[in-house]
């Protein structure tokens, strides 16, 4: 267990993870369970920095880095240091006195140091650099014999042996020398020997005058490739002849056939070239011969002669007017033992460099010499081995702490100030910059793995003019919204070594993107249900537009013959509009009257009430459905798709989202430009809001009040003509009745 104190961990994003500053920090690491490190394993290719070092690292050597491998490269580091204060400066220079000389490695690392220093003129040194060490390995992997056995021809300056390697080299094509060029090694001589003796073997068994392989002397070669050249002719011909002996139809269906001569243009020289190359060699003969005063196709004729007189009359001992398939067969097989041995010619570059050179390398030694050579090599594979221990100590010393922030946790990504190993650089586009920026070997796998994190990802293809390289990123789209961003879209990609990449959209992964972007979501939907339906409607109005043109067009064209009906259709078009239009303005009208009655029936705060509940009818859904979806927004997906192994979630926090994505202000100082927050535009809005509001209540109220006025001068209008009506008629009399006299 560590004695190095307590382990300190940080918040980073939403999890607890172990700060590592130094190397009791990477102790603490080791003593820390597996189950609490971000990554458990991670691909070396989408690692940035020194190659050599995460090979080092990678054990095993198949491309990806595991937490065991991790823990190895801790415990040698901290064995080989007496002093690791480098760790903490990543220093990539060695301080003699830093190294442990009681462990087996760091006794050969000193070794080596001081060997190297001496090298370097300076006998006195107290440190070396990382450049030196580098330096003093690129003479070593220069020399002209290296540690594995590779020999150019600059390592002798015997000329003979010199150009014994450049031979072997030209005709075995040689193996890597770390210098960059090709040189040889003992497989490329033996390899070359065995080529030369089985060449060597095989012209000694041709040499001499032996009748049984060379049955023409001096002559059989000649002889033998005019019997090659005609073979499979003649072959051909004494098969035919067989098939005709067995069934004369067969001599039918043979070329050329009537059909071919009918098609043949006997105008066209061409054409009867390729008539006659498409014939037999002659009309096969059901006795099996060949008689050469008979008719032969005229292009083998010549070739056939040669045949007969070199080869076919000294073979067969007498003149050949007529030739049989037992005869033909006779000569094949006089030629078996030449044809046999020259079949058995190896087919190896080595007879190119001549008998003479070839006879003159198995006896002069040379290749025992060039063995010499590389038993030389094991000097320089001490040599080596030495220098990359103290390469190793150094990288690791340099490197290894920043890796293990790359495992166990991942302070450089939330750090706006740093860059994780595994971040690739800064996409602008859209007038955004996208920080976080991850390199992907197989965009289709990547998307899938995507697809579950709740977030938006942009896959973006990078290149450039001066290079054929091209590489994709995925760019995560953590803030602001959506804006402009699309399939085909351009901008540039700035990697973290500050080049500049053409960039282009390939793909997006959709997901919510903001809180604001999701609130303002269905207000678009609604917008864009809004705006289809006028679309709608404008087109049915142009079409019923287009109709009516077309119906007038046609009256007005009768019009002339027809005077009278045409007024009247005019006067019934009048009239159908203006009734159309008074309908429209009725409908209208009333929709407008109602609307007014009914809010003048309500409060303000009634209407205030009314539109937010429908406010909130559709946004609070919205917002919790925003909030959930944003809360379990995952950047371990991201990573994971790229082939890291990530053992914890890293939940997107606020504060990262707008580290990811930034649309950076103008400078302070700037003029004619207006930072304006949102929280500034919010407020405003809520102002004309209430302005709007305060004014719509003093016009109901005015509403009201008219209305009132014209009740209460319509009520009292009422009253005064029932006074006046009651006024007109005469009252009844109060005096007594009179009494009539009879």
């Amino acid at each position: 267990m560590s004695t190095h104190g307590a382990m300190t961990f940080r918040r980073f994003g939403r999890t607890y993870q172990l700060e590592l500053a130094d190397a009791a920090d990477l102790a603490h690491a080791l003593d820390l369970d597996e189950a609490h490190w971000v990554t458990t394993s991670a691909p070396i290719a989408s690692l940035r920095g020194d190659p050599i070092f995460f090979n080092l690292v990678d054990i095993d050597n198949n491309g990806r880095i595991r937490i065991s491998e991790l823990e190895q490269a801790i415990q040698w580091l901290l064995a080989q240091l007496s002093d690791s204060t480098g760790i903490a400066q990543r220093s990539d220079v060695l301080h003699i006195s830093a190294i442990n000389t009681h462990t087996a490695d760091g006794a050969k690392i000193h070794t080596a140091t001081v060997k190297m220093l001496n090298t370097l003129d300076q006998p006195n040194g107290t440190q070396i650099s990382l450049g030196q060490i580098r330096s003093i390995k690129s003479r070593i992997e220069a020399m002209p014999v290296s540690e594995a056995g590779v020999v150019l021809p600059q390592a002798t300056q015997d000329e003979t042996v010199r150009q014994f390697i450049t031979d072997v080299l030209a005709t075995t094509g040689g193996t890597h020398h770390p210098s960059g060029q090709n040189g040889i090694s003992a497989a490329e001589i033996n390899q070359f020997l065995t080529q030369m003796d089985a060449h060597l073997d095989w012209h000694d068994r041709g040499c001499g005058n032996d009748p049984g392989l060379y049955p023409l002397g001096n002559d059989t070669a000649t002889a033998f490739d005019l019997l090659t050249s005609c073979r499979d002719r003649l072959d051909q011909y004494f098969a035919q002849c067989r098939g005709v002996a067995f069934d004369p139809r067969l001599a039918g269906h043979m070329p050329p056939t009537d059909s071919d001569v009918a098609q043949t243009d006997v105008a066209d020289p061409n054409a009867i070239t390729q008539f006659v190359r498409q014939a037999p060699l002659a009309q096969a003969d059901p006795g099996g011969k060949l008689d050469f005063q008979k008719p032969i196709n005229p292009l083998e004729r010549d070739g056939l002669e040669q045949l007969r007189n070199s080869v076919l009359v000294p073979v067969l001992g007498q003149e050949v007017s007529q030739l049989t398939e037992a005869q033909w067969q006779g000569v094949i097989e006089h030629f078996a033992a030449y044809e046999s041995w020259m079949r058995a010619k190896p087919a190896d570059a080595v007879a190119a460099l001549g008998l003479d050179k070839l006879r003159d390398y198995r006896q002069g030694g040379y290749a025992d010499t060039v063995r010499q050579l590389i038993e030389q090599s094991r000097e320089t594979t001490l040599q080596m081995d030495s220098v990359r221990l103290v390469e190793q100590l150094v990288l690791y010393q340099a490197h290894l702490l920043d890796l293990a922030n790359n495992f166990v946790s991942f302070p450089h990504l939330y750090n706006p100030d740093r860059r994780a190993m595994f971040e690739a650089g800064t996409l602008i586009m859209d007038g955004r910059r996208f920080d976080l920026a991850v390199k992907t070997e197989n965009r289709a796998e990547h998307a899938k793995s995507t697809s579950s994190s709740a977030m938006c990802v942009l896959y973006v293809q990078i290149e450039r003019h001066d290079s054929p390289v091209s590489a994709e990123m995925a760019v995560p789209v953590t803030a602001h919204g959506k804006g402009n961003l699309a399939v085909g879209k351009r901008g540039i990609f700035i990697d973290v070594d500050g080049q500049e990449w053409g960039a282009r959209v390939v793909q997006i992964v959709e997901n919510p993107i903001s809180f604001s972007e999701a609130m303002v979501a269905p207000f678009k939907r609604m917008g864009r249900l809004v705006s289809g339906k006028f679309e709608q409607m404008t087109g049915s109005a142009e079409k019923q537009l287009d109709t009516a043109t077309q119906q007038t067009m046609t009256q007005v064209q009768t019009a002339g013959q027809q005077p009278q009906a045409a007024a009247q259709n005019r006067g019934l078009m009048a009239g159908g509009l203006l009734a159309g239009g008074g309908l429209a303005f009725a409908a209208l009208g009333s929709a407008v009257v109602y609307i007014t009655k009914t809010l003048a029936d309500l409060s303000i705060w009634a209407i205030i009430a009314g539109l937010g509940g429908a406010v909130l009818a559709v946004l609070l859904p919205t917002a919790i459905q925003a909030i959930l979806k944003l809360r379990h927004r995952d950047l371990s997906a991201i990573l994971e798709g790229s082939g890291w192994a990530i053992n914890t979630r890293m939940r997107l926090t606020h504060a990262q989202s707008r580290q990811f994505t930034q649309r950076p202000a103008y400078p302070s100082s700037a003029k004619g430009v207006h930072n304006t927050r949102w929280y500034i535009t919010l407020l405003v809005l809520l102002i004309v809001l209430g302005l709007v509001a305060i004014f719509a209540n003093s016009q109901i109220k005015q509403y009201r009040q008219r209305q009132n006025d014209t009740a209460k001068s319509t009520q009292t209008h009422i009253e005064d003509n029932l006074t006046d009506d009651f006024q007109s008629v005469s009252p009844p009399t109060t005096e007594p009745p009179q009494t009539l006299t009879p």
